[in-house]
C-alpha cells in the first residue's frame, strides 16, 4: 500500500511539472505573438498582459524598442520590494546516479527566502524525496555448518528515502532579458535518509538468511535510515510574472556521504547492514514564488 501511495504522488508530481512547464514557456510565447501584432499596429492587447512585453513605437523617422520590466532590477523584488519570498510548492523529479544506477522518483518541498540585496538571496528550506527501483549493496554474515562464517555481499532491490532541512545562498542576475533572472546557489543541511529494502519472500536464500520469522506486518519493513549531512549546488532561472508572483525552474546536484547502517527487522546474529555508499542525486524542480 505504501508503494501505491508513493506512485500516486510521483504521478501527481509529473502532472504539476507539466502544467508549470506550460505556464513558464507557452504563455511568454503567446505574449511574443501579441507583440508582433503590436508592431503591425494592433496595440490594444498590450495593457492587458501581465507577462513581459516588447512595445514598438513607430514614427516617420525611426523605430524605437522599449522593454517593459515588471520589477526594478536595482531594487529587491516583491509587492512592497522587501525581498521576502515564499517558494511553494517546490515540486519535481529526482534521479539517483550513484554508481551509475539510474532510477527516478519525486521531490516536494518549500522554502522561505529573503533578498539581502537585489542580487544576493538567502533561504531556509525543507524537502522530501523518494526514488524507486534503486539497487543498494548489503552485507551479512552467513553461518555455515561445515565452514567458517563467511561475509556475503549483494545488490538488493530498494527505494531511496530522504527528508532534509537546510539553508542556502544564491546570486541572481536580475532580469537580464524579458524579466528572466538566472541564478546559481549552494545549500547545506541535515538529511534523514537511507534505503527501504525490498526482500522477496519467495527467494529461499533471502528467507533463510535474512527475513525475520514474524507475522507482524510492521516487522516486514526493512530499513536502513540515519541522519547525515548533505551539500547541494544548484542553478536555474526565475521569471517575474507580476510584482508579487514569479516562477522558478531549478536543477541541483546533491551529495550525501556514505553511512553503514543495520537493516531493521533482520536476524541480529547475521548483522545485516547496508554497505556504506555515497549518494549523488539530481533534482529538477519548479516552484512558484510569492513575494512581498
Amino acid at each position: 500500500m505504501r508503494i501505491n501511495i508513493s506512485s500516486l504522488l510521483f504521478n501527481l508530481a509529473n502532472f504539476v511539472f507539466a502544467i508549470l512547464c506550460i505556464g513558464v514557456f507557452a504563455l511568454p510565447t503567446y505574449a511574443n505573438e501579441v507583440n508582433t501584432d503590436i508592431a503591425a499596429g494592433e496595440s490594444k492587447e498590450n495593457d492587458k498582459l501581465a507577462w513581459p512585453t516588447l512595445k514598438l513605437e513607430n514614427n516617420t523617422t525611426k523605430t524605437s524598442t522599449k522593454i517593459l520590466n515588471i520589477n526594478q532590477p536595482d531594487k529587491r523584488s516583491g509587492l512592497y520590494q522587501l525581498g521576502l519570498g515564499l517558494e511553494v510548492p517546490m515540486i519535481g523529479v529526482i534521479t539517483d546516479v550513484s554508481a551509475g544506477r539510474i532510477n527516478f522518483g519525486y521531490t516536494i518541498g518549500g522554502a522561505l527566502s529573503w533578498e539581502l540585496s537585489p542580487n544576493v538571496l538567502i533561504r531556509a528550506y525543507g524537502a522530501n524525496e523518494r526514488a524507486f527501483g534503486v539497487k543498494s549493496k548489503i552485507k551479512y554474515q552467513q553461518v555455515n555448518t561445515n565452514a567458517a562464517d563467511a561475509t556475503v555481499k549483494r545488490l538488493q532491490d530498494a527505494n531511496w528515502f530522504g527528508a532534509e532541512i537546510g539553508f542556502g545562498v544564491a546570486y541572481l542576475w536580475r532580469e537580464v532579458f524579458l524579466n528572466l533572472s538566472p541564478y546559481i546557489g549552494a545549500d547545506g543541511g541535515a538529511v534523514f535518509s537511507g534505503y527501504e529494502y525490498i526482500f522477496s519472500s519467495t527467494d529461499p536464500l533471502i528467507q533463510q538468511d535474512i527475513l525475520s520469522n514474524t507475522t507482524d506486518k510492521k516487522q516486514d519493513i526493512h530499513e536502513a535510515l540515519t541522519w547525515n549531512w548533505l551539500a547541494t549546488v544548484r542553478g536555474g532561472v526565475r521569471m517575474s510574472m507580476l510584482k508579487w508572483l514569479s516562477t522558478q525552474a531549478d536543477v541541483s546536484v546533491s551529495y550525501v556521504p556514505a553511512s553503514l547502517q543495520l537493516v531493521t527487522n533482520t536476524y541480529t546474529a547475521l548483522g545485516v547492514r547496508s554497505l556504506g555508499e555515497s549518494v549523488i542525486f539530481i533534482r529538477m524542480t519548479f516552484s512558484v514564488r510569492l513575494g512581498l
